[in-house]
This record gives C-alpha cells, sequence and structure tokens, in this order.
C-alpha cells in the first residue's frame, strides 16, 4: 500500500466478548478472521478499492467478560474526504458489517467504536512533502 496516499485510523473497540476464555492469540485470531469474512463480504467497500489492511495492536481485559482491542485501519480512499466525513463513513462500514451478523462469532453485542486518525500517516505526509 502506497502510504504517501494511504489513510490511517487508530480504532478502539470495546466489546461484550462472546468467548471470554480465550486466550490472547485466539482471541486474536477470531477477530482477524472475521475481518476476512467481513472483507470477502464486500463491507467496508466504500472506503477503497482494495481491501484495507488490519493490525490488530493488542487485547487488554478492563473488566471480566469485556474486551479492548486496539486496532489500526489503513486504506487508500475512494475520494478525498474531510476527516470527519471519513471517520463518520468508517462507523457506518462497521455498522454495516454489524449489521450483516458479521463479528458475531467474536461479540455478543455491537462494540463501542473510538475512531481517530493516526499521527504517523500524518507525519509521513509531512515529512513526503
Amino acid at each position: 500500500m502506497n502510504t504517501e496516499i494511504a489513510t490511517r485510523y487508530e480504532i478502539e473497540l470495546d466489546v461484550i466478548e462472546r468467548h471470554p476464555e480465550l486466550g490472547e492469540h485466539d482471541a486474536l485470531e477470531l477477530l482477524r478472521s472475521e475481518f476476512r469474512l467481513a472483507f470477502n463480504a464486500s463491507h467496508f467497500i466504500a472506503l477503497s478499492v482494495d481491501d484495507p489492511e488490519v493490525t490488530i495492536v493488542s487485547r487488554t481485559r478492563p473488566q471480566e467478560g469485556i474486551g479492548r482491542y486496539e486496532l489500526t485501519f489503513e486504506f487508500v480512499p475512494r475520494s478525498e474526504r474531510s476527516e470527519d466525513d471519513a471517520i463518520a463513513l468508517l462507523h457506518s462500514e462497521f455498522q454495516r458489517a454489524l449489521n450483516a451478523s458479521y463479528f458475531l462469532h467474536a461479540f455478543v453485542d455491537d462494540p463501542a467504536i473510538a475512531i481517530r486518525p493516526s499521527e504517523l500517516v500524518a507525519d509521513e505526509l509531512r515529512l513526503a512533502a
């Protein structure tokens, strides 16, 4: 992926885990698998022509049964959008995938989703200019 034109967001998902007994590796692999299924079904297609690159950074357990997943989502946008519009579209694409029952194997209910632009990409773009 060309980082000069790529957009990267840091995403935090707070979820009630369907399988809280899973260890770190298995829980992260389950979430990766759910993203692959959603991408194969063309969810998130409104963001980019190609599938976004998702990197699941970590999983923490702030309380019993709750998982907090931190990930990065990187893609080349289909069109220019304001920061607020891009974040709203990303939220909308997550909701579309959730409505289609993706992530159901990992989460009991819809996650709380926090999205923010990655400062790393902004720094890369400044250096490239």
